[in-house]
């Protein structure tokens, strides 16, 4: 079974996550099976727009701690390669609905446009599990700082329609309306030229982009936090369903 599942329906390709009884979360197995459906939409010739969603209760309730490794060996390199890995060149739409939490949250930030069901919940919850919380892409397209700090050192949830507020979320919708407002848009995109659409989605992403220095950086910041015991512990104590017991409070 495919955990990701590629099809299309007239010019719109469909992009859907398939692990509903892990609420999508990503595992190495998923991100595999992602990066296969990027590249099968990328490569089809007759799908111009992409509809990203997940099937169940969830978008994506990010990473899925219970089959996470320890990453103290991870490295810059392997951190650095995350900033272009998944690069699209026709635009994708955003459904968007249940949780929406750490990577699944990360992963909307490849969207396009943005749309999300009112019931929608955001968050970045890394940070009590000790795991250093990957904000880049909303860095990189100039989200508020205090909104970012809010979600990723706060560990807050936001509503969809706070999300809205926010800046990172287009739309949102009733939930039983979301896939009919997801395909509107993205038909509506579809009834252009596809060489314009690829030209305009690179001048949008190149004028709000970051130099590779700064993704650098920033995966350095990750590495440091991957080398200290507090993601094995954070992630140990999720696992065994006890309360982590931080041992590096120092910098």
């Amino acid at each position: 079974m495919a955990f990701v599942e590629y099809a299309r329906s007239g010019p719109v390709g469909l992009v859907t996550l398939n692990r509903p009884e892990r609420l999508n979360a990503r595992s190495d197995a998923l991100e595999n099976d992602l990066r296969e459906a990027w590249r099968r939409f990328e490569a089809d010739d007759d799908a111009k727009v992409a509809i990203f969603s997940g099937k169940g209760k969830a978008f994506c309730a990010g990473m899925d701690l219970k089959e996470r490794p320890d990453r103290r060996s991870s490295t810059g390199r392997t951190l650095r390669s995350c900033a272009g890995i998944y690069e699209v060149s026709k635009p994708i739409v955003a459904a968007i609905h249940g949780y929406c939490l750490g990577g699944g949250l990360t992963m909307t930030m490849w969207a396009d446009i943005r749309l999300a069901a009112e019931t929608t919940v955001f968050g970045f919850p890394e940070i009590r599990h000790g795991i250093h919380p990957n904000t880049n892409y909303f860095i990189a397209q100039n989200i508020p700082v205090c909104v970012i700090a809010e979600l990723a050192l706060a560990a807050a949830d936001f509503t969809a329609r706070r999300a809205c507020e926010a800046g990172f979320i287009n739309r949102v919708v009733r939930d039983d309306s979301l896939v009919d407002a997801a395909r509107a848009t993205a038909e509506r995109m579809a009834s252009f030229p596809l060489r314009v659409l690829r030209a305009g989605k690179q001048v949008i992403r190149k004028s709000t982009g970051l130099p590779m220095k700064v993704w650098d950086q920033m995966a350095q910041h990750r590495v440091d936090t991957y080398l200290s015991e507090d993601e094995a512990e954070g992630v140990a104590a999720f696992q065994q369903g006890r309360k982590p017991r931080w041992t590096s409070e120092s910098p």
